[in-house]
């Protein structure tokens, strides 16, 4: 195995993630360098579902930007994966065209069920879990999947991101009581619509995700004695709310 840097972003629809890493020969990773750019893309969907040009040049300076950090740790290239925005936009394959044409580098846009593949591998590598469920709430999208033994069993997305909710039905802050009756009705059915894991019954629930971050992040602070680190965290029920 090639011990040279490495480095993948992942282009969503709330924001964009870069990783730069250094394999070991013990077979770790080192991370040289991480970074974050807030793109909302799932905003720039227009009514007919099509993402701008304000979101195409938003996306070309995001991954210039990710390329130069990349190279500057070694890394000679960068796999750029997209997910929920670009891959539901209805100029999907335009966009990707000139993104690509623009930056320089190349675009794998992943379908939803290797995305909660993707999630769950990520999500249940550091964690001592044999059996159960990852739920990755994101800005467009949520994917869930279910494992067991570590390996991914089955997964699927659902158009659910907290972003596109939250601009959907909630139009007050805090919400109004209606707003969150609406939102909750229409989770419901979606979710009614497919056939999901029964989370209630997984031997371990993982959240990964920034929703889920930001939550662990409330709760935390809240706790007695603060946490140092949010990976691992456990964040019970009545946390949530």
């Amino acid at each position: 195995m090639s011990l040279a840097p490495r480095a993948v972003a992942d282009i969503g629809s709330n924001s964009a993630r870069l990783l730069v890493v250094r394999p070991t020969p013990q077979g770790h990773l080192d991370v040289l360098a991480d970074a974050r750019v807030a793109l909302r893309l799932v905003r720039d969907l227009d009514p007919s579902g099509r993402l701008s040009r304000a979101a195409l040049q938003r996306t070309v300076q995001t991954i210039q930007a990710f390329v130069g950090i990349a190279r500057r740790h070694g890394a000679r290239t960068v796999s750029v994966i997209a997910t929920s925005a670009i891959r539901d936009a209805d100029n999907r394959d335009a966009f990707v065209a000139e993104t690509q044409r623009r930056a320089g580098s190349l675009i794998r846009v992943i379908g939803g069920e290797e995305e909660a593949r993707l999630a769950l591998i990520g999500a249940v590598a550091a964690l001592p879990v044999e059996a159960g469920a990852v739920i990755d709430l994101g800005g467009g999208s949520m994917e869930m999947a279910s494992f067991a033994r570590r390996r991914f069993q089955a997964g699927i997305s659902l158009p659910l991101g907290s972003l596109r909710l939250g601009d959907a039905f909630l139009r007050h802050d805090p919400p109004r009581a209606e707003e969150v009756a609406a939102l909750g009705d229409h989770v419901r059915v979606a979710l009614a619509s497919v056939e999901v894991t029964d989370i209630t019954a997984a031997e371990s629930l993982v959240g990964t995700g920034g929703t889920v971050r930001a939550l662990a992040k409330a709760a935390r602070w809240g706790a007695p004695a603060a946490v140092s680190r949010l990976h691992g965290y456990e964040l019970r029920r009545r946390d949530v709310a």
